[in-house]
């Protein structure tokens, strides 16, 4: 009971009402216990799933915070707001990278002319001579020409989310209660 408890509440998800009538009866038969451990792996699977998704989703907010010079009390706020794997968290999640990735798009040939500025000021302080730093400027003029090709494929993939893993959690306890009916018929 601890472990589901616990692991739900990680989850910040409403028990089942079967699982909820049976910590109620407090009556542990073999069939209910065989119930309560294929929800507690369900949750499991659950908690990993989600778990594995939000590493995913924090890697690439931060990305694109480091690209587009988020301020730390920014970032520490959205943080402070998502320490939960519940699945509005997730969304919130998912709609912040959404939200980034339009703003990095939308500057996205500024942000270039900065890089490529950073990238010349290093040159310099390489030692490197004016015709190696041109070849190397001249590489980062080509990938801004390319950027439109960028941004469509960027639209494409943002486009296809079957890519995203099965994070409904009420759907997946619906099923396991579903699943659980028919096993005691």
């Amino acid at each position: 009971k601890k472990k589901i408890l616990s692991i739900n509440n990680d989850l910040q998800e409403e028990l089942p009402n079967e699982i909820e009538d049976i910590f109620a009866k407090q009556i542990y038969s073999d069939q209910v216990l065989e119930k309560l451990e294929d929800y507690h792996s369900e949750l499991k699977r659950l908690l990993n799933a989600r778990s594995q998704f939000v590493s995913e989703m924090a890697v690439e907010i931060n990305r694109l915070w480091d690209l587009l010079s988020v301020n730390e009390p920014t970032r520490r706020e959205f943080l402070a707001s998502h320490n939960t794997l519940s699945q509005k968290n997730i969304q919130d999640c998912i709609d912040e990278a959404d939200r980034l990735t339009k703003i990095r798009n939308k500057n996205l040939p500024d942000l270039i002319n900065k890089m490529k500025f950073e990238l010349s000021q290093i040159c310099q302080s390489l030692g490197y001579s004016k015709q190696k730093e041109k070849d190397i400027c001249y590489k980062c003029e080509q990938v801004e020409e390319d950027s439109d090709n960028f941004e469509k494929t960027e639209k494409d993939q943002n486009e296809n989310t079957n890519d995203k893993p099965d994070i409904n959690e009420e759907e997946d306890i619906n099923n396991f209660e579903d699943n659980t009916d028919v096993k005691n018929d």
